[in-house]
């Protein structure tokens, strides 16, 4: 009885949390879905006017997204905790890249992830934890390492859409 309400109690923490979150990000310009969960906090850097998320997006604690450029996130995108967005670096000494990441519907993104700038992650693809994404990476597929490579293809019946 008490774990029940218990896990009740953190289900209305993380809802109201979300709801605090997704009113800030969309008072500071961003495009974000009201059906968007987020558990525990998120750092965004530069401008959030530059941020798009769809539709039952979950996003975990400790993601840190760099909005210098366009971050569009799709719809049903789960997003572990450690995961960084990068949308600009510093490619040789002294010379700042800038370009956009697009993350897809029906994507996960595992633990600790870091995307690089330019990267778009194809639907129905799984990152791996610890990958780095340095180029953009199929539909259906499963990519995983450093540099992240693509190790398998996935059967979109496989999703249960």
């Amino acid at each position: 009885m008490l774990s029940k309400a218990l896990s009740s109690l953190n289900t209305l923490r993380i809802r109201l949390f979300s709801k605090v979150t997704v009113s800030y990000l969309r008072l500071l310009g961003a495009d974000v879905c009201w059906t968007t969960l987020f558990y525990g906090p998120v750092s965004i850097i530069g401008d959030p006017a530059n941020l798009s998320i769809g539709s039952h997006t979950k996003i975990n604690h400790n993601v840190l997204i760099n909005c210098t450029d366009l971050v569009s996130i799709g719809s049903y995108v789960t997003i572990s905790s450690g995961v960084t967005l990068h949308t600009s670096t510093y490619q040789t000494f002294r010379v700042h890249v800038s370009a956009p990441i697009r993350i897809q519907s029906h994507v996960w993104i595992a633990s600790s992830a870091v995307i690089l700038p330019g990267v778009s992650i194809g639907t129905h693809s799984i990152v791996g934890a610890l990958s780095l994404v340095t180029s953009s990476t199929p539909p259906n597929t499963v990519s995983f390492g450093s540099p992240a490579r693509t190790i398998r293809e996935i059967d979109s019946s496989w999703f249960n859409l």
